[in-house]
């Protein structure tokens, strides 16, 4: 009777933890902002890529405009604002998937996974575009303390409610600015001011930095949209 008793407690202690876990894991999901509904598709991204690198061009041309940076990486990344420094709070066992500390999810290539194996929670990692037209990755998570730099995708999150998520409160597309959560305003390139007709007040808004070309110098930072993964150039308006 007693071993009866304590199989059947064992069995409802182990289906009330899988119900628990499987609660636990779905409130995860539900918690993390959706950036499949408006996410670009990979000819899309490409055809960004290669009209940012046109204007990129196009503006360098005259040399007494303004100082040049073409085909050359921004060595010293922005410090004036601290939301562009991310810590990899999570990296998978084969160092393909890399959790931040705003919960947001972002898979490595293969190729250089192996890189990422060796990231702590305390480096201190800039997230940068990609610039290789033809790449099925759009960005660079790059370790400053490590002084690597893996190719990566956006994939999910930030969380929703989490206490270094960043949404949109307000749009002005005459002046191209945004105002974030923080209460920080930025300044949209006039060249990527097309891009933000489906940026909507309450989007979840990652940022990142603008390493490479014309603008990095003007516009050192990207606000990189959590719905379509799709990114802007701005300069925080202090």
């Amino acid at each position: 009777m007693m071993k009866k008793v304590f199989y059947s407690f064992a069995v409802l202690s182990l289906t009330m933890a899988s119900l628990t876990a499987e609660d636990s894991n779905n409130n995860n999901k539900e918690e993390r902002v959706n950036a499949s509904e408006r996410r670009l598709n990979y000819n899309e991204s490409i055809a960004n890529k290669e009209k940012r690198a046109q204007q990129e061009e196009m503006n360098s041309d005259d040399e007494n405009s303004v100082p040049r940076v073409v085909e050359k990486r921004v060595l010293s990344y922005p410090r004036g604002y601290q939301a562009s420094q991310h810590w990899p709070l999570s990296v998978s066992a084969s160092g393909d998937y890399i959790d931040f500390e705003d919960g947001s999810g972002w898979s490595v290539c293969y190729m250089d996974a192996y890189m990422a194996l060796n990231w702590l929670a305390s480096d201190i990692v800039y997230i940068a575009p990609h610039r290789d037209f033809f790449s099925i990755y759009d960005y660079r998570l790059c370790n400053v303390t490590t002084g690597q730099e893996v190719r990566a995708n956006f994939d999910v999150g930030p969380l929703i409610y989490g206490e270094f998520t960043l949404t949109i409160v307000d749009i002005d597309s005459y002046d191209n600015t945004i105002v974030l959560s923080d209460g920080t305003i930025w300044n949209i390139s006039a060249f990527d001011s097309y891009r933000m007709g489906d940026w909507i007040v309450g989007d979840a808004v990652i940022i990142g930095v603008n390493d490479f070309g014309f603008l990095a110098i003007s516009e050192p930072y990207i606000l990189i949209n959590s719905s379509n993964g799709e990114n802007v150039r701005a300069g925080f308006n202090f």
